[in-house]
């Protein structure tokens, strides 16, 4: 029997993991006056908007398991939203305040999923805001890797 770890199992855990994190939920409650909406994936055919921000999208992602693997690896991207329109001007500099903020927040998910499973812990981050594409809405995105060592007669769990 092949060894195997479903990825909703990760999806669900960070799920609960985001959505019962106090920093993640005072840092929007501070900022946008109600919590994060948590996607489990989306209708890309209707997308969530502004008005849904902040949110967090888990994207299923990818696997890489088998007989010939000495390590199984797993990849999900995680993308999060916020809308600030507000610019801060000094002199001949301006600064879109959006961009920290999506930042913070990006820090903040990323923070909670590296807690999701000390015995799995995130191998690898790929990370990345923009800001141009939809504003006001900043949003960032990252690929989360977890490598996961092959044990021989053990079942495999998240």
């Amino acid at each position: 029997m092949i060894q195997s770890i479903p990825i909703y199992d990760i999806l669900t855990v960070w799920r609960d993991v985001l959505s019962n994190d106090i920093k993640i939920k005072e840092f929007c409650l501070t900022k946008y006056h109600k919590e994060p909406k948590i996607y489990l994936g989306i209708d890309s055919k209707l997308p969530p908007t502004a008005i849904d921000c902040p949110l967090i999208i888990l994207c299923p992602g990818t696997k890489f398991e088998g007989e010939d693997e000495e390590e199984f690896r797993y990849a999900i991207s995680v993308s999060w939203g916020i809308v600030n329109e507000k610019k801060k001007i000094n002199g001949n500099m301006i600064e879109y305040l959006g961009i920290r903020e999506a930042d913070e927040f990006g820090q903040l998910i990323l923070l909670a999923l590296s807690e999701a499973n000390q015995d799995h812990p995130i191998s690898s981050v790929h990370y990345e805001l923009d800001s141009l594409d939809f504003f006001p809405q900043h949003c960032g995105e990252m690929r989360l890797e977890i490598a996961i060592p092959r044990l021989m007669g053990t079942e495999m769990k998240y």
